[in-house]
């Protein structure tokens, strides 16, 4: 616990200083969650015999500090989760998360943006909504950090670069380490002579993962378009190509590999008076693993959320992924996996400052490697209580 505050504390220091150094006046939000959970498979066993069921309680107490002037963006969300199981003592844990946001407008055409962030998580299922993938129960360090400023050239164009470093450490000699560093230049321009509400991208990134034993390089190129099709409905589409090149640390079945991967991404919003709804379709490939290589995913998600009264709100999440590992990759296990989730929930807002949750999530993992499927079905009741200084 002590060593992920110490790390937390450069970020207060610097959201304080920039933000005192700007005169902003800075809002402070003490705020603490109280959660109970029932989950009828923790580790996502495949056999009925095998499943862990528990129930956890968690209690998370943290602060919110936000700062915003003309010119300057920025918060700071730093707390603690304490999971408690009722029968698995051996998984309890102090979880943290601590996020730090500057935004700057130097001047009229050139934004500035610093993000740097500190995560400590042990839950198996952290990343079933990210990834699709389960993971077990150790502990994982996760040091994020991302700078990125934007130039308007002109009315119409405008340049961006940014650099992101990703670290991840976790508590077990049987899981590799990681560090992604990347970097990426992007061009957009307003598209409005030859397509009215619309603006035109082109990205380009290079991007470099850090294993243990294995070392990937990824390069990219994509082209997209933003258009807002009327008042309620926009639509995003992106296409481009990825190059991966793995190479080996030591001794490896395969000393060298290459990979190159189709992307695209189509996303479709609508936005209305009392809800909104969003329909992605995904076809990406990343580096996840050192012992999975560059996997490929296909997602196909759909959320939507819908508020009935001034007090009462819900929002339905479900998302169809799948992952694989093609046979010329560069790793040690191969990855077949069909993952599909479906999250509801309600939120009720009793007053400004105490809210209670509701939430619910059902998921089906098909491992087409090992000829098995798992489900897991969770429930869970939070109440959440923040009040801001000076209200």
């Amino acid at each position: 616990m002590a060593h992920g505050v110490l790390r937390a504390i450069p970020l207060i220091v610097f959201f304080l200083f920039s933000s005192e150094g700007m005169g902003a006046e800075i809002k402070f939000i003490p705020l603490i969650n109280l959660g109970e959970e029932y989950n009828n498979n923790l580790f996502f066993d495949d056999s009925e015999s095998d499943r862990v069921h528990d129930v956890t309680t968690m209690i998370s107490p943290g602060v919110k500090l936000l700062a915003r002037t003309e010119r300057l963006d920025s918060s700071l969300l730093s707390r603690a989760i304490f999971l408690k199981y009722r029968d698995s003592d051996d998984l309890d844990s102090t979880d943290q998360e601590h996020l730090a946001r500057i935004a700057y407008r130097l001047t009229e055409r050139w934004d500035v943006l610093a993000e740097a962030g500190f995560t400590r998580d042990s839950r198996p299922d952290r990343d079933i909504t990210v990834t699709g993938l389960v993971l077990n129960a150790e502990r994982r360090d996760r040091e994020i950090y991302r700078v990125r400023t934007d130039y308007a050239l002109s009315e119409k164009t405008t340049a961006g670069i940014g650099y992101a470093l990703e670290r991840d450490t976790y508590d077990s000699e049987g899981t590799s380490d990681s560090l992604f560093q990347s970097g990426q230049l992007v061009f957009t321009r307003k598209l409005d002579s030859i397509l009215q509400k619309a603006t035109g991208r082109l990205a380009s990134a290079y991007g470099h993962y850090d294993f243990d034993d294995v070392d990937v390089d990824e390069y990219s190129l994509s082209v997209g378009v933003d258009k807002q099709l009327n008042e309620l409905f926009s639509l995003s589409v992106d296409v481009g190509e990825r190059y991966f090149s793995s190479r080996s640390k030591g001794e490896s079945e395969f000393e060298s590999a290459y990979r190159y991967a189709a992307t695209a991404l189509i996303a479709c919003t609508y936005t209305g008076e009392k809800g909104s709804s969003l329909l992605t379709l995904e076809r990406s490939a990343s580096a996840l693993d050192q012992s999975q290589g560059v996997t490929s995913l296909t997602s196909i998600l759909f959320s939507t959320t819908r508020k009935f009264t001034r007090k009462l709100s819900g929002t339905v999440l479900m998302e169809l992924i799948v992952n694989k590992t093609p046979g010329e990759t560069l790793s040690v296990e191969k990855v077949d996996d069909q993952t599909v989730y479906i999250q509801p929930m309600i939120v009720y807002s009793f007053t400004e400052s105490l809210s209670a949750e509701a939430f619910g999530r059902f998921v089906r993992v098909i491992d087409y490697e090992n000829d098995s499927t798992s489900r897991q079905s969770l429930y869970s009741l939070h109440l959440t209580w923040q009040y801001p200084v000076p209200r």
